[in-house]
């Protein structure tokens, strides 16, 4: 599992996807050095898995479940970055300035939402595909 961000919504996506899914490996990606630190000292008093900071992208293809929980304003990793089926966690993307998700991702995976209005007028991740005719919803 990879998560990106290390604030109280990161830590909330570890815990519910170890409610379902036997994790071995988390790889924390976070800008924030000392922030991760303080992530994998709090987590790992609690849950029994291996936690590491890492920056390099290219460990996403290691991975079965991403989850994105930043404030970012441009895509956090690449449609190549990652292998065939995994699956994303994208939360932090709540305004149309913000971006976590590459369009082109978007504009290949099968997505689900909780309410497509909203997703639809604030999340980047929707609006900058949309816009650039990458990805049409179906309903």
């Amino acid at each position: 599992m990879a998560v990106f961000g290390c604030g109280a919504q990161g830590r909330t996506q570890v815990k519910a996807v170890l409610c379902e899914r036997n994790i071995k490996k988390i790889y924390i990606f976070d800008t924030f050095k000392e922030g991760a630190d303080k992530f994998i000292n709090e987590m790992q008093e609690i849950l029994d898995v291996e936690i590491i900071h890492v920056d390099d992208t290219s460990i996403l293809r290691e991975c079965d479940i991403i989850c994105t929980a930043t404030n970012s304003r441009s895509p956090l990793f690449k449609r190549d970055e990652f292998k065939c089926g995994v699956h994303i966690n994208a939360i932090g993307s709540f305004q149309a300035h913000m971006q976590e998700i590459d369009p082109f991702i978007m504009r290949d995976a099968t997505v689900f939402v909780d309410q497509i209005d909203p997703c639809l007028k604030e999340s980047g991740d929707f609006v900058e595909p949309i816009n650039k005719v990458l990805m049409k919803i179906t309903q």
